[in-house]
Order: structure tokens, then sequence, then C-alpha cells
């Protein structure tokens, strides 16, 4: 039980496991073969390592393939939808516990987008397995095949998209650390801690509700993005009879999803072992599973900060147009941009020749470069 350890290695073991799903170092690794003990043994070499992942890992081994692709998948996305912005959801090269390194410690809403890019895509990926008969655990959705549609106009057929098998790996891989600790703390018998442990053992349980709910956003967004695909058959291409499948949609619109949720996350605390609005005014409002909840504000990303993880934005490129995204004001943080002059070569006056020579003659173009002081 965390009461008998003595109150200074108590904070320190909770501060350790503020630390987020690790299993996203499995992104930077690879297997030397794909036979089911080294995909087993891969596995284990995710750091704190939980039984449920072992169980997973142990029952479908070919699997850890789009593990190891949905954080690949993940954190491409992320750097794509943050790429005009301060913090540009940068990795770390030496991390030994997380690939985003110490930002998994704040519970800012970044780590909540991080959170739920990472479940979706793992969802995402694995169902592209499932349909793809990569895996035999799964397969096609088939169903609905032969219901009509609800307003009648197609009936469903084909090879839909299998989001369950991909949603119920995801909820035990993801989730099982999280709801593990959640328990441990509800059933910790309060009259044995005093109150600056009571306070810590709190904000460990909101910030871990808050994991748990930013971890459903992401998969409860794969499915609500679901596509409906359908074919025409009848005479001469004729649209007598429809039929129609369920399709994943594509994963940079799950990620705009996201960003739009990320922008208006929620900051939150907890309140009788539930998650509230922290603002007094709306609290009495339910949150949905369409919103991202966080519990730390975000700190200041214009600056370095070796300890936190953050880079700053000094020597980030940047356009010299303060109407766009990514633009020298919002990114520099008023500090300026410097400019550099890049002399481009490249083909032009370009004339085809008969027959069969195009003949380019080579220019000269100076272009200027701006980056952040």
């Amino acid at each position: 039980m965390m009461a008998n350890y003595p109150l200074t290695e108590l904070i320190l073991l909770l501060c350790f496991r503020y630390s987020q799903p690790s299993w996203l170092l499995l992104s930077a690794s690879s297997a030397a073969s794909v036979s089911r003990n080294s995909l087993v043994s891969l596995c284990r070499t995710i750091p704190e390592v939980n039984v449920g992942q072992l169980e997973l890992c142990d029952k479908y081994p070919n699997a850890i393939r789009s593990v190891q692709e949905g954080g690949k998948s993940a954190i491409r996305e992320c750097q794509r939808q943050f790429r005009y912005e301060q913090w540009n959801c940068s990795t770390s090269s030496n991390a030994s516990y997380s690939i985003f390194g110490p930002t998994w410690k704040e519970g800012t809403k970044e780590n909540a987008f991080l959170l739920a890019i990472s479940s979706a895509s793992l969802v995402h990926m694995l169902t592209k397995s499932c349909s793809a008969g990569n895996l035999s655990a799964c397969s096609c959705d088939t169903s609905r095949d032969g219901e009509v549609g609800y307003d009648g106009s197609f009936s469903w057929s084909g090879c839909s998209d299998n989001v369950g098998f991909a949603e119920r790996f995801t909820k035990k891989f993801v989730d099982w650390s999280n709801k593990q600790t959640i328990k441990k703390i509800i059933n910790e018998p309060g009259s044995n801690l005093n109150h600056t442990a009571k306070k810590v053992l709190k904000k460990l349980l909101t910030r871990k509700m808050a994991n748990l709910h930013n971890n459903d956003v992401g998969r409860e967004t794969v499915k609500r993005l679901m596509e409906r695909k359908c074919r025409c058959h009848g005479v001469s291409g004729s649209c007598e009879v429809r039929t129609c499948w369920q399709s994943l949609p594509r994963f940079s619109n799950v990620g705009k999803f996201l960003k739009r949720r990320y922008e208006g996350s929620i900051r939150v605390n907890i309140k009788k072992n539930h998650l509230k609005r922290k603002d007094s005014r709306v609290n009495y409002i339910p949150i949905t599973k369409k919103e991202l909840v966080h519990t730390d504000k975000s700190p200041n990303f214009c600056k370095k900060n070796r300890k936190k993880g953050f880079l700053g934005t000094t020597g980030r490129r940047c356009i010299n147009d303060s109407l766009k995204k990514g633009s020298c004001k919002m990114l520099c943080c008023g500090r300026g941009a410097k400019v550099t002059v890049q002399r481009i070569k490249k083909r032009c006056k370009c004339k085809f020749h008969w027959c069969c020579e195009v003949k380019c003659e080579t220019c000269y173009e100076d272009k200027k470069f701006y980056t952040c002081k």
C-alpha cells in the first residue's frame, strides 16, 4: 500500500508516475525478426511495462508491429499539426522513459493532445491491420451485412473497417496503468496520510482521471469520424442498388479534429472522484467525450528550459507575414528574426527542341529566410 512509504519517498514515487505512455518508445525500436519470441521480447523493452501490456503482447504478438507504427503515426501527425506553433511537438533523442522527454510530466493541454492523438493512432493502425488480414484475432466487420441503411437508400455490405478489436486492445494496453493507480488511491485509507500526502494523492488522482478521459477522446474521435463509402450496382452504371461499408477516416482528419479540441481544452479538478470544470461558473456542465481536459497551465514555450524539456523558439524558421501561420511575430515571441539570403540555382527559360529534347538555362534567385533570434 502507498501509505507504507515515507512521505518523501511517496512524493518522489508519484512524481515519477506522472510520466506518460512509455509504449511510444517502441516507435523508435525495431525487432531483428518477425518471430513471436522477438516481438514479445520487444514488448518487454517498454520502460515500466505493466501486466496488462504483457498479457496483450503474449496473446497478440503480431499486434506489436501495429503498436510501433501507431506510435510513429502519432508523432508525425502531432508534429504536422503543431509545425507553426511555439510548441511544435518536438521529441527527445535521449529520453529513457518518454520520447517527448519531460514534457509528459506536465498536465497541460499539450499533454492532453499527445494522449488523445497517440490513443487514436493506435486504434487507427490496429484497425487497418485487422482489415488487411495482418492479425489473426480480427478481420473485417460484416456484422451489419444485409441490413438496410437508416434512410432506405442503401444496404450494408462488404468489408467494413473493424474498430471493435482495436478499441478493446487499446483500452487495456493504454489505460491499464492509470486505472490501477486510480484504484489504489481511491482505496487508500485517508486516516493514514497527513495533509501534504493527501494533497499529492488528490493531484495524482485528478491527473490520472484526466489521462483516461483524454485517451477515451482519442478513441471516440476515430469512431466518430468513420466514413460511409458506397458502390453503385445496376445496368450501364445506374445506381438501382447501392451497397455501403464503414471506412476509417484519414488520420490527418483525426489530427485536425483533435487540434481543435486542444484549442478549446478545459482545465479540470476533481470532486467526489469525478472530473469537474475548474471554472466555478460552468462547473455544472458535464464534460463530454468531444472535449480534451488538462490540469495544469501551459508553460512559456518561448524560452528554452532544459529541466522541463522545452527547446524554446530560437533558431526556428518563420514567415515574414504577421497574418500567416508560423509568422515571425508569433513564433519569435517579440525577439525579432534574423534574415539570411541564400542564392538558389534553378532551371529556367526551358524550350522544347524537335525532337525530342528540352533545353533550359541556369538562373539564380536570391531568397530570404527568417529565423527567430
